[in-house]
C-alpha cells in the first residue's frame, strides 16, 4: 500500500503482521520508511507496539539518505543514532549500503534468522544519496519534488543503465 510520508505504512505493517499471525498466515510482510519520515509518532508507536507483541515477521527499511523534503534531516529534525533507536525499541538492526543488492539481501537473511531466534522485528537502515545515479538530482535537496524535462528524463535513464 502506498501512504505517503506520515508514518502510516509501518502502523499498518505491523497491524497486517499481528493479523496475519492471528489468522495463522505463515507470510513476511516488509515496510518501507524514509529517515524524514521518522520524524512522525506514529512510527515509534508502531515500533513499540511490533516489539511488544514480538512481531517477528516484520522486517522494515529506513531509506536513510539524511534529506527530507524541507531540508536535511539533521537541521530539520536530527534522528540521532539511528540504529540505537530502534534496537532501543526492541529491534534488531543491521545497516547497510542501500545501493548493494547482496548488502540488502544478505541483510534480509541475517534479520530473519535473527528474528526467527529472538522473536523481534527487524530494521534495516540503508545509507543511500538521494537521486544517486543521475546526475542533476544526485544529492541535489530539491529532487524530492522536482520538475524535470522529456531531455532530462532520458539522459538520466542512459546514466543509470551505464552504472554511472
Amino acid at each position: 500500500m502506498s501512504t505517503g510520508s506520515l508514518g502510516q505504512g509501518l502502523s499498518a505493517a505491523a497491524g497486517l503482521c499481528l493479523s496475519n499471525r492471528i489468522s495463522k498466515i505463515n507470510s513476511r510482510v516488509f515496510a518501507i520508511i524514509g529517515d524524514g519520515e521518522s520524524n512522525e509518532g506514529q512510527n515509534w508507536e508502531a515500533a513499540m507496539f511490533a516489539s511488544h507483541f514480538k512481531l517477528n515477521r516484520l522486517i522494515a527499511f529506513t531509506d536513510y539518505n539524511k534529506m527530507q523534503i524541507d531540508g536535511m534531516t539533521e537541521d530539520v529534525m536530527n534522528l540521532g543514532d539511528i540504529e540505537g533507536k530502534w534496537s532501543t525499541f526492541g529491534w534488531n538492526v543491521v545497516r547497510v549500503d542501500g545501493h548493494n543488492i547482496d548488502a540488502i539481501l544478505s541483510a534480509v537473511a541475517e534479520i530473519e534468522a535473527e528474528n526467527i531466534e529472538n522473536g523481534k522485528p527487524g530494521m534495516i537502515v540503508l545509507d543511500t544519496v538521494k537521486g544517486k545515479g543521475c546526475s542533476f538530482a544526485e544529492g541535489n535537496l530539491g529532487n524530492h519534488n522536482m520538475v524535470f524535462n522529456s531531455e532530462q528524463a532520458a539522459d538520466a535513464i542512459a546514466q543509470l543503465v551505464k552504472g554511472e
